[in-house]
């Protein structure tokens, strides 16, 4: 295995414990909530957070993709100075558009409450995110990118830890007390401001003696890191709003409905969590190996590999969630049941758009940014569209019907351009998703005859038999990644 595929994997390892710390302390946190507090509540906290979401999408994660990509380069060409100018701008940019878009939104909330979701009790909550969450949240979110350039992730990983364990405490601490919804939102503003404040305070040390003194390069113009930044700003807050969309539309219909779909959704991004980890790290090591040595092949052997082995350990989760989605749903509460095949669909819909991530990685990774921005324009909006039009239709499951076919028009106009590239997909991707499918099609003809855990066991052994006879993953590839992550932790 190469250094580009070390460093990789290296950064991937903390970016997935990352993604495994928010995902299920976040769902404990969810779980304890969806106990102790009527799903109403949770709707109308789902609903604040998913408009807050959407709009960070656009006033800070494309600024995130262009620190990750260009910190990067100018660390693969020791410009030092280039890399705090460039960070310290992205800080200025991210708190400006953040304030100005919480106070537009902070107007709007009344607006928003009443005619809308006819609920104006929305207003005070909607207010009270956009003037504290939204602009934390929005550092904590491009301070991501400056780790991932850096090649320092194992940062975001105790950012991560902190923001959840915080949120948790203080949201409990608040309901007991009495603030149940304000005290939700009081928990996501505290966490989401001690992170940004810590999160700058590492930068600060990391960069800190980084020689400043001398320029050996000419940096990216300002011009064209803002074009790049612009068509990021475009995909990055579209595809945002799009994962967001099904909470916000049905939430007009019914509050509850808004929970339940919130909480099938959470539990299907799970799946993503791989793949989602390696594309977060898989832009700057690209953009790194490129700027030193143009090899496309090798990025191209990269992409393929990764893309097999995640695709092969998200089959178990993949197997859990299709199979058993009644069970998972029912440990929350029997009223959530109502979201099974939501999330069914959703699993795959989630499944489909961390791919995508990969495959707007690797493009971004070679300046085609505007390419990658119209064809998240063209299924977002089949997304945006669909959505209200399904869920008038059939509910939960239209919104997540909508999710999945504007997923799929995105990844085969995404592999469509990928292709033009160079970087075309190998045969071998087929291996897990053929492994995926035998072990489903048994666990749904045994369920019916015999319990959820002997069916799960089942089901699990035959995707095991199935993986490592079609060679989905080899032995070899296992050990070297466990071995790169223990010597992480040896390290560490």
């Amino acid at each position: 295995m190469d250094k580009p595929f070390e460093r990789l994997a290296k950064g991937s390892s903390f970016m997935l414990l990352s993604n495994l710390v928010n995902t299920m302390i976040g769902a404990l946190f969810w779980l304890i909530l969806a106990k102790i507090v009527e799903a109403e509540s949770i709707g109308r906290i789902m609903i604040v957070i998913a408009f807050v979401t959407s709009i960070i999408g656009f006033s800070a994660n494309g600024i995130q993709v262009t620190l990750a990509k260009y910190v990067a380069e100018y660390k693969a060409k020791n410009m030092h100075t280039y890399t705090k100018r460039l960070i310290k701008f992205g800080i200025i940019i991210t708190l400006i558009i953040g304030l100005v878009v919480a106070i537009i939104l902070s107007l709007l909330s009344n607006y928003i409450a009443t005619y809308i979701y006819n609920n104006p009790s929305l207003t005070i909550l909607l207010t009270f995110a956009a003037l504290t969450f939204l602009p934390a949240q929005s550092i904590v979110a491009i301070l991501n990118g400056v780790y991932q350039g850096l090649h320092k992730t194992q940062y975001i990983l105790i950012i991560s830890l902190i923001f959840q364990a915080l949120r948790l405490l203080i949201s409990i601490s608040l309901i007991i007390y009495g603030l149940k919804e304000f005290g939700i939102l009081t928990g996501f503003a505290i966490a989401a401001f001690t992170n940004s404040l810590l999160g700058y305070l590492i930068v600060h040390r990391v960069t800190k003696d980084y020689n400043t003194n001398n320029v050996p390069n000419k940096g990216e113009g300002l011009k064209h890191i803002l074009s790049f930044s612009g068509f990021n700003y475009v995909v990055s807050g579209i595809n945002t709003l799009t994962s967001q969309i099904g909470i916000i539309t049905l939430g007009s219909y019914s509050i509850e409905w808004s929970a339940f779909y919130g909480i099938a959704s959470l539990i299907a991004q799970i799946v993503g969590s791989v793949i989602y980890s390696v594309s977060s790290i898989l832009l700057p090591v690209a953009s790194e190996e490129l700027t030193r040595n143009s090899n496309r092949e090798n990025i191209r052997s990269i992409f393929n590999t990764v893309l097999r082995i995640a695709l092969t350990f998200n089959g178990f989760i993949i197997l859990l969630l299709i199979i058993e989605p009644n069970y998972i749903l029912s440990i929350i509460s029997r009223d959530y049941i109502d979201a099974a095949t939501s999330l069914r669909i959703l699993v795959i819909a989630y499944m489909i758009t961390s791919i995508n991530n990969l495959m707007i990685s690797i493009l971004n990774a070679v300046n085609k940014a505007k390419e990658v921005a119209i064809r998240s324009i063209i299924s977002s909006i089949i997304i945006i569209v669909l959505t209200p039009l399904l869920a008038l239709l059939f509910y939960m499951d239209g919104a997540a019907i909508a999710l999945l076919l504007g997923s799929l028009t995105n990844l085969i106009l995404l592999y469509i351009h990928i292709k033009k590239e160079s970087f075309t997909i190998s045969v071998g991707i087929f291996r897990p998703v053929i492994s995926i499918s035998i072990a489903v099609g048994i666990g749904y003809i045994i369920s019916s005859s015999f319990n959820t855990l002997y069916t799960l066991l089942v089901s699990v052994i035959i995707y095991s038999i199935a993986s490592l006879g079609l060679r989905a993953v080899r032995i070899e590839e296992v050990r070297y990644i466990l071995n790169i992550v223990f010597t992480i932790i040896k390290h560490r």
